[in-house]
């Protein structure tokens, strides 16, 4: 059984270890570090990451990070390979996004993507992202970015 809890600093290790096993094609410049890791999620007093377990392992995870006042930022969601196709990665997909549509001030949720991505793509759109913008060779030759927005309506 899939269990799904609050990841804490005690936690880098798994997810430097799970992103480099399971997403071993992320590009330098894209993966995290102990240093990237506190200052996005844990250091930063509106961040958070959620994992996902079968017993003690790390099976997925996704975090999300204030950028700018009222402006968030979804980050890496990765789950492992033997574990996708059964709902983790839009289980934690909605915790991230029930989190922050609970922020008062959240005036927009930003998240990238590469544009191949169609199961992510899909994710958010159904959601009510909305695609913004295309950036060719953002991280680089070949590296691609897809840029995805969503406005909680104001109540």
């Amino acid at each position: 059984m899939i269990c799904y809890q609050i990841l804490t600093p005690e936690h880098k290790t798994d997810i430097l270890e799970f992103e480099s096993q399971y997403a071993p094609g992320l590009p330098v410049y894209y993966r995290h570090s102990p240093d990237s890791l506190n200052s996005y999620i844990f250091k930063n007093k509106d961040g958070r990451a959620y994992g996902a377990f079968d017993g003690e392992t790390l099976v997925g995870w996704a975090g999300y990070s204030l950028r700018k006042k009222g402006e968030y930022e979804m980050c890496g969601m990765i789950v492992h390979p033997g574990f996708r196709r059964r709902g983790i990665g839009l289980k934690l997909f909605q915790l991230r996004l029930d989190d922050l549509l609970k922020k008062p001030g959240a005036k927009s949720i930003s998240a990238t993507c590469y544009p191949a991505n169609s199961p992510i793509i899909i994710l958010y759109l159904t959601n009510g992202f909305v695609i913004y913008n295309f950036k060719k060779d953002y991280f680089g030759p070949g590296v691609d970015r897809l840029f995805l927005r969503y406005q909680p309506q104001k109540s």
